[in-house]
């Protein structure tokens, strides 16, 4: 019975969304249910970044989680970042580990010269995240952490 419940949890999809970065857009995953009523929703929102003689897109991933108490949710920002506009972008929120003390997710994107891959665990106790990305293994304050992408030169200026 035991490896049946195991079966069966390991085939439950992660929750996905999808979207491009523009101007005032956000999407979020399903809610993912922990242990004792804990949920999570990982969510991104892009805008302009107003910044001066730039105006590139700016991404902000958030996790958003309630503690099943009734409590106001608590919005910890994974990461920020800030690249062209109209990249693809991607999360997945696979959920709480067994005893709800972590919360495992990705988040991805892509455009025509750049592309960030992260994969996090964020420890719900100290509300601090470990992250995976091509570079290696990172850890900061959720809140905390800022990640540009990484970038190329055009094709066209580097033949110049």
């Amino acid at each position: 019975m035991f490896s049946l419940i195991l079966l069966a949890g390991l085939l439950v999809a992660p929750q996905q969304a999808f979207m491009t970065c523009t101007n005032m857009a956000s999407t979020e995953t399903q809610t993912v249910q922990g242990p004792a009523r804990a949920t999570a929703i990982l969510k991104i929102s892009t805008e302009d970044d107003h910044g001066r003689n730039t105006h590139l897109c700016q991404a902000d991933y958030q996790l958003v989680i309630t503690n099943g108490s009734g409590s106001d949710p608590l919005v910890q920002t994974v990461i920020t970042s800030d690249g062209v506009w109209d990249r693809r972008m991607s999360v997945r929120l696979s959920g709480f580990s067994r005893d709800g003390k972590h919360i495992f997710g990705m988040l991805s994107e892509k455009s025509r010269n750049a592309s960030l891959d992260i994969v996090f665990d964020y420890d719900t106790a100290n509300k601090r995240c470990m992250w995976w990305n091509r570079q290696g293994l990172s850890q900061a304050a959720c809140r905390q952490v800022a990640l540009p992408e990484r970038k190329w030169p055009e094709p066209h200026k580097m033949m110049t």
